[in-house]
């Protein structure tokens, strides 16, 4: 059973999210034209990423708690974890967007975003020889200075469903980082953890929840537009 550890946790994470996918209210199945091509994309982007470090030891996957059937470097249940833990997080988008109407406002908005960008452009440019660190926060912070440029709308309501997010983030990272699942090799990384969790993650989750949030809203503008 020991081998089944990590998709016992993909199937946990997307339990909840899933079983209430066709509730009437959130309606969460109407996203999934938009939402599984705003997946791919990003999964695509995070699993070359993950080979790339995977081969370079940045972090590795442990034997023991995965069945051990790779594509290239990575583990199957590696793969689905980019399909399964953006599904999750987009859950909380759509939910918070439908019970919380009042957000953070423009002012506040605005400003995070200068801060983060800020912080992402520093961390990158003071740990360029720490391969996880730079990386994540050179992407994170040219991701964001798009999103800046191109002065979209849903930034607070992001932001939010990034706040929340970090609930299950911790449950779910905490195990496989703890057990662990999944290994981290700290010559590549700040060597700050928030229990058994790097703080890099923190940024990297950042980057692939902006990602898949941006391109389904992206997706869902084009229907107004062509509609």
């Amino acid at each position: 059973m020991e081998k089944y550890t990590y998709w016992l946790i993909l199937i946990c994470s997307v339990g909840f999210p899933l079983s209430f996918s066709f509730e009437k209210r959130i309606s969460y199945y109407k996203t999934w034209k938009y939402l599984f091509p705003a997946i791919l994309i990003t999964a695509v982007f995070f699993i070359i990423w993950d080979h790339y470090f995977t081969l370079n030891n940045v972090w590795s996957f442990s034997e023991r708690y995965t069945t051990g059937f790779k594509i290239y470097s990575l583990p199957i249940e590696e793969i689905m974890f980019f399909i399964v833990i953006p599904y999750c997080c987009v859950f909380i988008y759509e939910s918070l967007n439908y019970y919380i109407k009042n957000s953070f406002s423009t002012k506040a908005t605005n400003l995070i975003n200068i801060i983060l960008l800020f912080i992402f452009i520093t961390v990158a440019l003071t740990h360029i020889d720490k391969a996880y660190t730079f990386y994540t926060s050179f992407f994170a912070s040219v991701y964001l200075a798009i999103i800046i440029l191109l002065k979209v709308d849903f930034m607070a309501k992001f932001y939010q469903t990034y706040l929340v997010s970090k609930i299950p983030f911790l449950i779910v990272n905490g195990i496989l980082t703890a057990l662990p699942v999944v290994m981290y090799n700290d010559n590549e990384n700040l060597g700050i953890r928030i229990y058994t969790i790097p703080l890099d993650d923190t940024i990297y989750s950042f980057l692939m929840l902006l990602m898949t949030i941006s391109l389904m809203e992206f997706f869902r503008g084009l229907k107004k537009i062509v509609f």
